[in-house]
């Protein structure tokens, strides 16, 4: 087969358009190393003072310096159930989808190679086809991936936070749980010490029957809320296990007393400024409107194509012949209007949906802040004025009870009261753990020690 020479521009557009197609393919390869658990894992230790497992085994496993048969804190719990809570560790494997979308927007489209066989007088005829389009689409649609990969990381880190709240307010649920069980067994040995007095004026003849008919009913009350407030313990541990997601051998573990906040030194308006500079899940937004913005512009640019072509044919006029063209798509009919309209009001929705979280952001931050400084000045209130009064007025009514001035229908009002004060003082330090719980979250980062 005689191959004929090529004049020097033909063999100028053939290295053109092979080096071309080169740094296409070698610039296939996504970048996805940022989008791993590693990088969430520094975010979270910048947040919270907690680390995540950079590992996707379905075991339990404990963070470092973590010990449960010692006794779980606050801290400890917070850090094991961001190791082992299922549906947050279901919600990490979303990086993985981050990291093959992100690889996926950098592949180029394959090349075609057709061929034409020589049969009877028919000369062989080959072309292969190059999408050059991918040469100004490519980086655009790789900056959109890397910015849908760094939404859903912000968006895991505010599940992250969501989580830590939740645990939190489980485990002053179960603290609460614990004080009213403690204060019942407290309202039960009172109890008793009435129907046994009763009893012994009855046998004196210095009361009547139905008063100690009365006070047994009441023991027989107080014993009944004990065993509901001992199941009630029980459903509050599992919650929090459940929270954990710890499912090994030892459920039998020993919560902390979880410390009750002080009143709050920084003002509403530095923990709106701060929220609105941390939120992640408002970072999320930011980055969807930009993205957005982004689609727009490459909905547009979708509109033409562009390949590449090498064309050959076995014996043409001067033997062997091969050359380069192009084939490019007449936009008439079909301009892409479905995916710019769908670009266009997808960064409607993106702006807006910024704008509410903004919204939302505030409105929570101002309801925690509120409900904590209710909380705190309400327990002020009950721990220093109202509990100790009555907690007096109880010990002088059992002297007086016991002296015979007073009827035991009084020394039981007057020790009900003191056990729902004690109670109602529980929950109220139950509602400011609560609230700061709330407050953390809704910031977006841990509050320093100076707040509390």
């Amino acid at each position: 087969m005689e191959v004929t020479a090529q004049s020097p521009s033909d063999h100028l557009l053939v290295r053109a358009f092979i080096l071309v197609s080169i740094i296409l393919l070698a610039g296939c390869a996504g970048e996805s190393s940022y989008v791993e658990r590693t990088h969430l894992s520094g975010e979270f230790q910048q947040r919270s003072g907690q680390v995540i497992r950079v590992d996707s085994a379905a075991t339990n496993q404990l963070p470092p310096d973590v010990e449960l048969a010692n006794g779980v804190t606050p801290d400890e719990a917070v850090a094991t159930a961001l190791w082992n809570n299922a549906a947050f560790q279901e919600n990490l494997s979303k990086l993985g989808l981050a990291r093959g979308d992100l690889a996926q927007a950098g592949l180029l489209s394959n090349p075609s190679f057709s061929i034409l066989f020589p049969l009877g007088p028919k000369q062989i005829e080959f072309a292969a086809t190059f999408p050059l389009e991918a040469v100004w689409l490519r980086p655009r649609r790789m900056a959109i991936a890397k910015l849908d990969a760094e939404r859903i990381a912000d968006g895991l880190i505010q599940n992250g936070l969501d989580l830590i709240r939740d645990v939190r307010i489980a485990l002053s649920d179960l603290e609460l749980a614990r004080d009213r069980l403690s204060m019942n067994v407290e309202a039960v040995a009172l109890q008793e010490r009435i129907e046994k007095i009763t009893r012994d004026r009855e046998r004196a003849g210095e009361s009547s029957a139905l008063e100690t008919a009365a006070a047994q009913v009441e023991l027989a009350r107080a014993h009944d809320d004990t065993r509901r407030m001992g199941h009630d313990l029980i459903v509050a541990r599992e919650r929090l296990l459940f929270l954990l997601g710890w499912n090994g051998a030892n459920t039998q573990l020993n919560f902390d007393s979880n410390a009750v906040p002080s009143a709050l030194s920084s003002p509403l308006a530095e923990l709106e400024s701060r929220a609105l500079a941390a939120r992640p899940d408002l970072r999320a937004c930011e980055l969807a409107v930009e993205s957005a913005a982004k689609r727009a512009g490459l909905a547009k640019a979708e509109i033409f194509t562009l390949s590449g072509i090498i064309d050959a044919n076995g014996s043409g006029s001067q033997g062997f012949e091969i050359g380069p063209g192009a084939q490019l798509a007449i936009p008439v009919f079909n301009q892409n209007q479905a995916g710019r309209a769908r670009a266009k009001a997808e960064l409607e929705r993106a702006v807006w949906n910024c704008i509410g979280t903004q919204q939302r952001i505030r409105l929570e931050v101002r309801e925690a802040y509120t409900r904590h400084q209710q909380a705190a000045e309400a327990l002020d209130n009950w721990r220093n004025r109202l509990v100790p009064s009555l907690r007096e007025l109880v010990r002088r009514s059992e002297r007086a009870f016991a002296l015979g001035d007073l009827s035991p229908l009084a020394l039981q009002d007057h020790a009900r009261q003191l056990v729902s004060a004690k109670v109602r003082e529980a929950e109220l330090a139950a509602d400011l753990r609560r609230a700061w719980a709330e407050l953390e979250r809704s910031v977006g980062t841990r509050l320093p020690t100076g707040d509390k």
